[in-house]
């Protein structure tokens, strides 16, 4: 029911926005899926680097881009966990919110690309040192520090 009432609230909050490009200068694409991308952004009135996460209006629900904004809002205090940013915003084709921009990827990524890994390693010779280790593979994944 506090979520329910948040998202109620929030409703009334939402910016809009001609363009994204009022409020931020576009950096690059962070990455996409199948509701919308992700963009590297910096805010026009200053401040840090943001991951700016645009739904599209014609994909999601309000009500679904207002619950996952406000969770956003809601576990940002935990140290483990990025921050969302300032208030939601829509313009006619996308609803957005920035988030604490995580330059070397998510968790998700991570785990992806460790799958990947392990796989890779499993079809391996069980014979095959780290040194003699494929060199597209130590050039693409280079070991931890």
């Amino acid at each position: 029911m506090a979520l329910q009432r948040l998202v109620e609230l929030t409703a009334s909050r939402v910016t809009s926005v001609r363009s994204l490009r009022v409020q931020y200068r576009l950096i690059r694409k962070l990455g996409s899926g199948s509701y919308g991308r992700v963009l590297l952004a910096q805010p026009r009135q200053g401040g840090k680097t943001v991951a700016l996460k645009l739904l599209r209006r014609d994909s999601v629900l309000r009500t679904t881009f207002l619950r996952e904004f406000c969770v956003g809002r809601c576990v940002s205090s935990h140290p483990g966990l990025l921050q969302t940013l300032g208030r939601p915003l829509q313009t006619p084709q996308h609803f957005a919110f920035a988030q604490e921009y995580a330059p070397y990827g998510d968790l998700s990524g991570m785990l992806q690309e460790k799958a990947r890994l392990d796989r890779t390693a499993q079809v391996l010779p069980q014979s095959v040192t780290p040194n003699q280790c494929p060199i597209e593979l130590t050039l693409r994944h280079p070991p931890p520090k």
